[in-house]
């Protein structure tokens, strides 16, 4: 019984990011917007550095295990600093529609990606930044 539990404890936490991964390389329908899950434990974002195509986006963010409020931002890196490399710009409507409490999901608006290089993370969870690229 204890065996079991723990396998149905390990498919929760992997069916998550399994199911971004999957919907991470669709293609977005004309019906809508696709949607990418995504899992975040006491510091750390499930995928991590996501790969995805031009399009509509919807970034469904689940709180696993953190005792605490979470959330997610996006920015997009644009422009030049002074020493050639770039400089994140927030994107406003990639923010989460609510803070996420334990065990709870959120989504963030519909957001438009083009191609380029973006970072995500979670200030509220400490997690590190990751790269989000679309080709």
């Amino acid at each position: 019984m204890t065996k079991r539990l723990a396998l149905l404890g390990i498919a929760v936490l992997l069916v998550p990011s399994l199911a971004a991964a999957v919907e991470a390389r669709g293609e977005n329908s004309a019906s809508g917007p696709t949607i990418v899950r995504m899992v975040q434990s006491p510091g750390v974002f499930e995928p991590q550095n996501l790969e995805l195509r031009p399009g509509r986006y919807i970034f469904m963010i689940t709180n696993l295990g953190v005792d605490h409020q979470v959330d997610f931002v996006l920015k997009r890196m644009e422009g030049q600093n002074a020493q050639g490399g770039a400089d994140p710009k927030p994107i406003r409507s990639a923010r989460l529609t609510r803070l996420i409490r334990n065990r709870e999901t959120s989504n963030t608006a519909v957001v438009e990606l083009k191609p380029g290089t973006y970072i995500y993370d979670s200030p509220l969870n400490n997690t590190p930044e990751y790269t989000l690229t679309v080709r």
